[in-house]
């Protein structure tokens, strides 16, 4: 062993710790899952619901179509039920930071921005933003639901403020064929009350929405929903990281984590990349869809966790969706 002058007798070298060196920015490591893997309390992987899972039980006909797109919502209620690797997404969870709302790799810092919102899901930029009230009283709940939907709930329909989403499969998923103009209005707004709280809102259970989504279809208007998405997706992803928060199942926008995780990085990818070859399409979900429906693997936690690890800054797709897009002629609508 070599002596040196400068170091005593005495001298241990400290014990290794995960984390930042600093932790001025990274504040909250010690609630952060990484700490608890690093202990060797593995907390196995996440239960990803998938976005939207009954998509296929209701039935619109053409005018509630073009409702649909008046609120920009259209590209948002063509995505189909897409397998999650739960996997992937759990390594994803566990290098994302809510310091930063970026996720944390060896070969630097990388995030979902709206772009990729826009892109992938093609959901609208401008509009008023998505905001309402909170409502905790079931009589207001009750007139809310009368007046716009025309059908009260039961009180077993009503939870923590928030409507469930199984009140509206019972009631709303098939319009009658001979329903008025208000009806149809009616059973619209059900259908999109339901696609944004699973797609865009998404609470932990996925199984209820809140109430103020309603208000906002009240006149079928063009909201930020991209903004309001990603905003709610970095909070999905947050509160999932946080240890004391003990959640292990998530909803929301994980077709858009898992697409994005695809087109950007080489992780859990389940056919090779070739940019040449591929027919682009917007939204970018559509791509996916057909990529993925005859090729798709699944990764362990292990799999995914060395894969990130060992991606190197060359891996990373950079690439400006805009420019692939008018290189291809296609334009977003």
């Amino acid at each position: 062993m070599l002596s040196s002058p400068y170091l005593s007798n005495d001298w241990q070298m400290e014990p290794f710790q995960p984390g930042p060196i600093d932790s001025s920015v990274l504040s909250d490591q010690d609630n952060h899952v990484s700490t608890s893997i690093w202990n060797d309390k593995e907390p196995g992987v996440y239960r990803c619901i998938p976005a939207n899972p009954k998509s296929g039980i209701w039935k619109l006909n053409e005018r509630q179509c073009n409702i649909v797109k008046r609120t920009g919502l259209y590209h948002l209620s063509q995505i189909c039920h897409m397998r999650i690797d739960h996997s992937l997404v759990s390594a994803l969870i566990e290098r994302w930071r809510p310091e930063t709302n970026t996720f944390h790799f060896l070969s630097g810092e990388a995030t979902i921005t709206l772009e990729d919102v826009v892109y992938i899901y093609g959901l609208p930029i401008d509009g008023p933003p998505v905001i309402g009230r909170t409502y905790t009283k079931r009589p207001i709940i009750k007139e809310i639901c009368n007046t716009l939907l025309g059908k009260v709930p039961k009180p077993t329909d009503i939870e923590s403020g928030q409507l469930k989403l199984t009140w509206f499969h019972k009631n709303f998923v098939e319009t009658p064929e001979n329903a008025s103009e208000d009806d149809i209005d009616r059973y619209t707004r059900a259908y999109l009350f339901c696609l944004v709280s699973t797609q865009i809102c998404g609470f932990t259970s996925g199984s209820r929405g809140p109430v103020y989504l309603l208000e906002l279809f009240e006149t079928f208007q063009v909201y930020a929903w991209a903004p309001a998405c990603l905003a709610n997706l970095y909070r999905t992803l947050s509160k999932a990281t946080r240890v004391k928060d003990e959640i292990r199942t998530i909803c929301g926008a994980l077709q858009l984590v898992q697409i994005w995780a695809y087109s950007r990085m080489r992780i859990g990818r389940p056919i090779k990349q070739n940019m040449e070859n591929i027919k682009f399409e917007f939204p970018l979900f559509k791509m996916w869809e057909k990529r993925l429906k005859n090729h798709f693997s699944l990764t362990t936690v292990e799999e995914a966790r060395q894969q990130l690890d060992q991606q190197g800054i060359d891996q990373v797709s950079y690439f400006g969706y805009l420019c692939l897009l008018i290189c291809r002629n296609i334009k977003p609508k």
